[in-house]
């Protein structure tokens, strides 16, 4: 997948159907259906730079990838550089002159193991950088490889 990045969009119409959306935002539909480390894909969200080169490929995934996949990616990608998670703040209690409570609250990230259920998981490699972001709430994953 990341052979992509870089590549003219004129290029990946050997993959599929490709349809501009708006800006520099494009999908690039399958012609048949795919499988990614061994989770099925068939619609690419593709972002390109001013000169039509393939910048970010973007997959969202209708599940929340597994341990098996986790590793079918450090078997390629190596471990990732970071493994992250959402951790809530706490609001500061102040107050106004009305007796509202003025919320500062927000999130820190700290770094977790997978089986902590991370929300980013980060591979900054030499030529491109790779991010799984896991919303388990909505049950999907969400796949970004970028160029560095």
């Amino acid at each position: 997948m990341e052979n992509l990045l870089r590549k003219p969009i004129e290029e990946l119409d050997s993959f599929g159907d490709v349809t501009f959306e708006c800006d520099n935002l494009y999908t690039l539909k399958l012609s048949s259906d795919s499988m990614f480390y061994k989770a099925p894909n068939t619609k690419l969200i593709i972002k390109t730079d001013d000169d039509n080169k393939v910048e970010s490929i973007c997959i969202n995934y209708p599940m929340i990838l597994d341990e098996l996949f986790y590793n079918e990616m450090i078997h390629v990608y190596g471990n990732p550089s970071h493994l992250l998670a959402l951790e809530e703040r706490g609001n500061d209690g102040k107050t106004n002159g009305f007796d509202k409570v003025l919320a500062k609250g927000g999130y820190a990230v700290k770094d977790v193991s997978f089986d902590e259920k991370p929300f980013f998981i980060f591979w900054d490699k030499a030529s491109f950088k790779m991010r799984l972001t896991f919303y388990y709430d909505r049950n999907i994953t969400q796949l970004t490889l970028e160029k560095s």
